[in-house]
């Protein structure tokens, strides 16, 4: 049976024949080249009126399948991850326009819908599943973020081996119990758990490196002794919840026996890089048209705007903290306000004003810690006007009196803060001492930018009226 015949076939039975209607009008859009294009989906379901009592990114399976057909009409290959590490190896290379799908999460749909359209198409795909929500017995409710929902919602461990046995499926790792946020600083913002330090409340701490590392060693061992021992094959795939990972959950998920670790960053994948490969989120309700327009315009160069200010924490900082919540509203509103986007976040404290760090607004290893306060405000500023943070901390402001590894300091501030960069601004040539600044901060945060200022820093935000 010709492959139209099988679409046409599959979607009489659910009265879906609009499907080639909907094609007719994007046929003679012609594709980017790309070495590989990786894609993250989640949920499927063919009922219109399907409303599960939980929040899943869900795709309905006539739009899935719409996306399939497209694919297939315009030359893009249904790759797998034995051709991924293969073209790795160097052993064989992909194919032009090759394409990887990958479905998180292990929903039921995942069975129901999506493995049927793999079928008819001859696709292969990978499928990430959380051990705690695996494991979760049927008359109990799966601990789903901060709701509970049926276990029914999700995937059968038979249901699971019956398509690896047919070759279309590979099972990923999406960690045992990592799917969640955890308390990440003494304000009790709640971040993901594989990329940050615990913080506890009870004892006013947070875990040592040493237990932060043990952590997730234990809860990725745990998840692939799981989907070993269900189903024979140990996962090769570690899919990062939330996409959030650093070079330390990547070293642990190789040493575990999974060299392919998958994100949620857009963008070109580049399959010699040792980091995590770059995934495009298909968001809920994405039409044809608009998932052509992500795949063809993925590669091409986007340019931002970019409003930029600084702001100093030695402004909203305060001892009273009901005051401190205060003044940290007030910026957030007036950030959002004048619409800024980036914000170059004062790291340190310089409270007499002699251009030296008297101490530091993030836990580390050598000065004193004013407030442990920059992680709040930079997720605060992430969650409530999603500004880009990057923090600011000049080597030349660091007291020569003491004795430090400035290193040392960025690798503790990458460590206990959730930052999209650094910013470096004075008139002294660091030259390559930047880039190992730059090198021990990206050991938590691999995806760190760097911005070079020497004209001068954006307005300072300040409490002051207009």
């Amino acid at each position: 049976m010709s492959l139209p015949k099988k679409i046409n076939e599959y979607f009489f039975c659910r009265g879906r024949n609009h499907l080639w209607s909907a094609l007719l009008f994007l046929t003679i859009m012609t594709p980017v080249h790309a070495e590989l294009i990786v894609l993250s989906y989640h949920e499927a379901s063919h009922k219109l009126d399907y409303k599960p009592d939980f929040n899943a990114i869900t795709v309905k399976t006539s739009e899935l399948a719409a996306q399939f057909s497209w694919l297939k009409e315009h030359g893009y290959i249904s790759v797998g991850i034995n051709d991924l590490l293969a073209a790795q190896q160097g052993t064989r290379t992909l194919p032009d326009n090759a394409v990887l799908l990958s479905f998180d999460d292990g929903y039921r749909g995942m069975y129901e819908q999506v493995y049927p359209l793999l079928r008819a198409f001859n696709y292969q795909a990978v499928i990430a599943l959380v051990g705690r929500w695996m494991e979760t017995p049927d008359e109990r409710k799966v601990m789903y973020g901060s709701s509970r929902i049926a276990r029914e919602y999700f995937l059968t461990w038979s249901q699971i081996r019956e398509m690896i046995k047919s070759g279309h499926i590979e099972v990923a790792s999406h960690s045992y119990d990592l799917h969640r946020a955890i308390i990440a600083n003494p304000q009790g913002n709640m971040q993901p758990a594989a990329i940050s330090q615990h913080y506890n409340a009870d004892t006013g701490h947070y875990e040592s490196e040493k237990q932060y590392r043990q952590r997730i060693y234990n809860d990725l061992k745990r998840n692939s002794d799981l989907i070993a021992r269900k189903t024979g094959q140990r996962p090769r795939v570690l899919v990062w919840p939330y996409g959030a990972y650093n070079q330390i959950t990547i070293d642990i998920a190789r040493k575990l026996g999974m060299p392919v670790t998958m994100s949620l960053e857009e963008g070109k994948v580049d399959i010699r890089n040792s980091g995590s490969i770059n995934r495009l989120l298909i968001s809920n309700g994405i039409t044809l048209t608009d998932f052509v327009w992500q795949i063809t315009n993925l590669y091409k160069p986007q340019t931002e705007l970019v409003r930029a200010a600084r702001l100093n924490l030695d402004d909203i900082y305060d001892p009273d903290l009901k005051q401190q919540e205060k003044n940290l509203g007030e910026f957030l509103e007036k950030i959002k306000k004048r619409h800024i986007n980036t914000v170059y976040l004062q790291a340190f404290s310089d409270s007499d004003g002699d251009g030296n760090a008297d101490a530091l607004y993030f836990p580390n290893r050598y000065l004193p810690v004013r407030s442990d306060l920059f992680n709040r405000v930079a997720w605060q500023l992430r969650i409530r006007t999603e500004a880009k943070v990057y923090a600011w901390m000049p080597p030349v402001a660091i007291d020569q009196k003491v004795v430090i590894r400035p290193g040392d300091l960025y690798e503790d501030l990458a460590r206990y803060a959730h930052i999209d960069g650094l910013v470096f601004y004075d008139d002294t040539d660091l030259g390559n001492y930047k880039h190992k600044l730059t090198e021990r901060a990206r050991l938590y945060r691999p995806l760190l930018k760097v911005i070079h200022k020497k004209t001068g820093l954006p307005p300072m935000i300040t409490l002051e009226k207009n």
